[in-house]
């Protein structure tokens, strides 16, 4: 099950006037801020630096009217810091999008300056997102990936999140750290440790969702393929290992999986081309 992210929005000119918008609990408001930014791109950028960093308050400053900024809704703002992939962190892109539980933004001015409050909600804190990044690091050495193939990486990596997991429908269990620390998780937690993991092993892999389920998608050759961890480890009273949904074809996939419309576009299915059929070893 894949959480949905709380969302409101309220907007306070300094003129006194009030415009609200709400769509799933979504909040913006404003304060003394503390970056100051003089472009749209600047604004991005420290609204990501804040986001990758799991800031959960912060202000942000800019030098003209908000409407240079916010134009149409929130999402549109968090799509491009989701947008930013770092090679240097897998802490941001996919990962950081699966991470954001809620967003709070608060904005006041007018023609000469705008602020902006806001509060972002995370399914992990900084802290626990550290724990993470050491304990990945840590089983990927256990896995000795040095000089194996891309495919055995993905397969080991597979192997590893099903046989040390077990889903769990838990409200504090949509997480890679409940996966990787409380060996707990649901399909949400499954398929972010299996972006961090992959991405860190240099593994080309992206996190997508569709009909309340997140998986992934990883790249073999010049195509990529589904695999869905969460459900090659059904609910059993004995530790089960298969590959049903393991480096699928979407003649396959699409029998059972339904990719949401921001992955089902011509200009996503150009740039991350999914074969038709599964793989073969």
């Amino acid at each position: 099950m894949k959480k949905i992210v709380r969302t409101t929005f309220i907007l306070i000119l300094l003129t006194g006037m009030m415009v609200s918008y709400h769509e799933n609990q979504q909040t913006i408001q404003v304060k003394a801020a503390s970056n100051t930014v003089t472009s749209k791109k600047a604004f991005i950028k420290a609204l990501y630096n804040n986001m990758v960093k799991r800031k959960t308050s912060f202000q942000i400053s800019y030098d003209g009217e908000w409407t240079d900024i916010y134009k149409d809704d929130i999402e549109g703002l968090l799509e491009e810091v989701y947008a930013i992939n770092d090679a240097a962190t897998s802490d941001d892109f996919d990962y950081l999008r699966g991470c954001v539980t809620g967003v709070s933004l608060s904005v006041s001015g007018n023609q000469y300056g705008s602020e902006f409050d806001i509060s972002i909600e995370y399914s992990e804190s900084k802290k626990q997102l550290d724990k993470v990044n050491k304990y990945v690091e840590k089983v990927l050495g256990q896995l000795d990936l040095s000089g194996k193939s891309r495919y055995k990486k993905v397969k080991l990596i597979h192997d590893y999140i099903v046989n040390h997991i077990t889903y769990d429908l838990s409200e504090e269990n949509y997480s890679a750290y409940a996966g990787l620390l409380k060996k707990t998780t649901v399909c949400q937690g499954y398929a972010l440790l299996m972006y961090k993991m992959l991405t860190e092993a240099g593994v080309p892999c992206r996190y997508v969702t569709g009909n309340n389920h997140a998986w992934n998608l990883v790249k073999l050759g010049n195509k990529w393929y589904h695999i869905d961890a969460t459900w090659d480890d059904p609910v059993s009273d004995k530790p089960v290992l298969r590959y049903t949904y393991f480096l699928t074809g979407s003649k396959s996939m699409d029998k059972s999986h339904s990719l949401d419309e921001i992955y089902s576009t011509e200009k996503f299915a150009n740039k991350y081309p999914i074969s038709k059929a599964d793989y073969q070893a």
